[in-house]
């Protein structure tokens, strides 16, 4: 399920940098419709503890970290856990996500709604188990990198044979022409942060008819400085970093209010968009697992594997622009209930054929 593909080698470098993170879910539906819900991320500190991942906290969580020592390869590796545990009762609520412990972030952490339903006949108990991990809309909300790289730069893709000035040349090339994407990818941000704010505050004097004009400067300006810092472009201070210029920039072209309280909402929007970005990217190199434990007999699912549970797989990269949904149902069927049911037709059909078969009494 590989989407990256679309996306340019300098670009796919800083994706896969941009995290290394395992999540499992393991997911327990109990005959009565309850569910045990385990939730467990691993991987080195500072990816799990990074601001940008979402982990269950509170209620009705009951939490667990702990650390283990990864002997797997020549280097031992610590690898950091940390699990969260809780019961729901039938009917209740299941999560639709973990993050958005404020409300300016709450829709744009991921989302990964569950859903089950106990279906209660008389002869059976049907579950169904649905569970989604929404697109994130890279290429809607944010374009694809490689349209800004010239065409002459695919072939980095393509051999390994070049000699080096002319790798180092091309390299140059596809380097500007992700750093003109992402310059004009922020300065979007900026106009969506003005076009939410108007939204909500019809009666801000912004003239809307210089947007284009003011996205241009901003293009401009982000583009000599992204060429001017040595930091990595997929470092999250970059970007929180650039917001006083951008306001700036939005203030000599719009003649916006020096208002302190205008500058706190702006960047209010702006950060929630920026996460949003970022934790699109972070999810580059980020893998998900799923283990389902459903009562009764399978009828179907869309699994990667069937065994003791049911189980699925994939990685962060595969919802940058698609939605999983991962799926099953199972039955159980109501075995005492079929047979007196069996019992009841047979002594139907045996009335039945007496009926039928008694003689017809004849006038004398």
């Amino acid at each position: 399920m590989n989407k990256l593909k679309a996306f340019p080698p300098l670009f796919l470098f800083l994706l896969l940098l941009s995290s290394c993170l395992q999540h499992h879910f393991k997911i327990t539906v109990n005959q009565d419709g309850s569910v045990d819900y385990q939730y467990t991320a691993s991987g080195d500190s500072a990816d799990l503890y990074d601001e940008l991942i979402s982990l269950p906290k509170g209620l009705p969580w009951e939490l667990e970290e702990y650390i283990e020592i990864d002997t797997s390869d020549s280097e031992p590796d610590t690898v950091f856990y940390y699990r969260a545990k809780a019961h729901f009762a039938p009917g209740e609520s299941l999560p639709a996500a973990f993050g958005g412990e404020t409300v300016d972030f709450a829709s744009v952490d991921l989302q990964h709604p569950l859903t089950i339903r106990r279906q209660d006949l008389f002869f059976m108990v049907n579950y169904y188990f649905d569970f989604r991990f929404p697109s994130r809309r890279w290429l809607e909300l944010y374009g694809n990198p490689k349209d800004y790289i010239p065409q002459e730069c695919r072939i980095l893709e393509e051999t390994d044979s070049l000699d080096e000035v002319t790798k180092a040349e091309l390299e140059a090339k596809e380097e500007q022409g992700y750093k003109i994407w992402l310059a004009v990818t922020v300065s979007d941000f900026f106009i969506k942060s003005l076009r939410q704010h108007i939204t909500e505050n019809p009666q801000t004097p912004i003239d809307t008819l210089k947007f284009a004009q003011v996205r241009e400067e901003l293009k401009e300006f982000f583009i000599i400085y992204f060429s001017s810092i040595d930091s990595e472009l997929d470092d999250s201070s970059v970007l929180s970093s650039i917001f006083p210029q951008g306001f700036e920039i939005l203030k000599e072209n719009l003649g916006l209010p020096r208002d302190e309280a205008l500058y706190d909402e702006l960047m209010s929007i702006w950060r929630a968009f920026e996460r949003e970005y970022m934790m699109t990217l972070d999810l580059g190199d980020e893998a998900f697992t799923t283990e389902l434990y459903l009562p009764g007999k399978l009828r179907s699912s869309n699994a990667d594997s069937v065994s003791e549970f049911i189980g699925w797989e994939f990685d962060g990269a595969d919802i940058t622009d698609s939605t999983i949904v991962l799926s099953a149902v199972s039955t159980i069927y109501r075995q005492e209930r079929l047979y007196i049911a069996g019992v009841i037709l047979i002594i139907v059909v045996i009335l039945l054929i007496k009926a039928m078969l008694k003689p017809k009494k004849t006038d004398a």
